[in-house]
C-alpha cells in the first residue's frame, strides 16, 4: 500500500508499480536518489530503476488492501486508446464527466469531477501509463498505483491490460466494478463511434 505525504520532509521509500523488475520512485525536486532497497545482495536479478520527478514522497502504510487486474479489448489502434485516457477532453467526453489531465511525468491530474486525483509517473507513448490515483472517499493521503499497457490486435484492436495495486480493502469490490462500468464499458463504445479514418 502506498500512502504519499504533500509535506516536504516525509519519509522516502522505493514502490514497486506492477512487477517484480520495475520500480518507480516519486521524488522531490532536486533530491539527491539514494539506492533503492533490494538492489545488493538480496535481490540478485536487479530490478530496472526508474527516477521520477513528483510533488509528493511515499512512505509505507500498515492499511489493508488489495489488487485489481482487467483485460479487456478496445475497438481502436493503442495511439487512439492512449491519446483518449490522457486527452483533457477526450477524457471528460467518454466518461461524461470534467477531467483536467496534465499529461506528462510528474503532472497531476483530475477525473470525474474531482473524484479521482493523482499524479502521472511514467508514460510511454502508446503503450504505458502508471500513475499514482486516489479516491476521493479515501483516507487523506492513501494512494494506489495503476498500471495501464497497451499491446496491438489484428484488426486495428488494442488490449488493455490494468493493475491497480493497493486499493483499500474495504473498497475493493466498488473499485473493481467501477473501473468496468465507469471506463472500459463507455471507452469502448465511445472508441467505437469516433474510429479514425486511418484506423
Amino acid at each position: 500500500m502506498l500512502t504519499i505525504h504533500s509535506s516536504p520532509a516525509e519519509c522516502l521509500t522505493w514502490i514497486m508499480a506492477d512487477n517484480s523488475d520495475s520500480w518507480h520512485r516519486i521524488i522531490k525536486p532536486d533530491e539527491p536518489s539514494p539506492p533503492a532497497p533490494g538492489t545488493g545482495s538480496d535481490r540478485p536479478d536487479g530490478p530496472r530503476l526508474t527516477g521520477v520527478q513528483g510533488r509528493y514522497t511515499p512512505c509505507l502504510s500498515l492499511m489493508k488492501t488489495k489488487n485489481i487486474r482487467h483485460r479487456v479489448v478496445l475497438p481502436a489502434r493503442p495511439r487512439d486508446v492512449f491519446t483518449t485516457l490522457l486527452d483533457s477532453k477526450l477524457h471528460s467526453q467518454f466518461t461524461e464527466e470534467f477531467a483536467n489531465i496534465d499529461a506528462r511525468p510528474g503532472g497531476s491530474f483530475t477525473c470525474y469531477g474531482d473524484y479521482i486525483t493523482g499524479i502521472t509517473i511514467e508514460l510511454e507513448p502508446n503503450e504505458c501509463i502508471i500513475q499514482a490515483w486516489r479516491s476521493r472517499n479515501w483516507s487523506k493521503g492513501t494512494y494506489s498505483i495503476i498500471s495501464i499497457r497497451l499491446a496491438a490486435k489484428p484488426d486495428n484492436k488494442t488490449e488493455l491490460r490494468f493493475s491497480q495495486i493497493g486499493v483499500p480493502a474495504d473498497d475493493y469490490a466498488d473499485k473493481n466494478k467501477g473501473w468496468r462500468t465507469h471506463y472500459w464499458e463507455p471507452l469502448r463504445r465511445f472508441l467505437g463511434r469516433h474510429k479514425r479514418s486511418d484506423s
